[in-house]
């Protein structure tokens, strides 16, 4: 899959699960609210589904990576939006072998100045950042590209 591809399919699982997270829509109605009237295809529908459903299933271990790595914040404290991206990128990092780090990492610092505040971008860099120097993965060249 192309890489405009699975940005269009970032942006719909930001926006399920900024759905999710405010607390006024269940998994489900998340999803199709995201997906549905979004001018995408098939490909790019089941990935955005897929990052969601993986998100939802493995929230445990991917909040508390990022409470260990946001030093000075509680999870609490950091934007809905900015907590989201992190988790996508996060998700990626850990779960989707065929997406190197640094896409996901890049990907997610293009969604943070997009849908976020000014110094997000940099934030969310220097999370993952840590992330991938913590698991001891190389951010090129381990992973085919996306």
């Amino acid at each position: 899959m192309a890489s405009k591809s699975r940005r269009k399919s970032r942006e719909l699982a930001l926006k399920a699960l900024y759905g999710i997270s405010i607390g006024d829509q269940s998994l489900e109605e998340s999803l199709v609210g995201a997906t549905d009237g979004a001018e995408i295809g098939e490909d790019q529908r089941d990935y955005a589904k897929t990052l969601v459903n993986g998100i939802v299933s493995s929230q445990a271990a991917i909040d508390a990576k990022i409470a260990a790595l946001a030093e000075g914040y509680t999870i609490d404290r950091l934007a809905a939006v900015d907590f989201a991206i992190l988790r996508i990128a996060i998700y990626e990092i850990l779960f989707v072998h065929d997406v190197p780090p640094a896409v996901a990492i890049n990907e997610a610092v293009d969604l943070a100045k997009k849908y976020s505040t000014e110094s997000s971008g940099a934030f969310v860099n220097g999370i993952l950042g840590n992330l991938v120097k913590q698991e001891g993965l190389k951010t090129h060249g381990d992973r085919a590209e996306d």
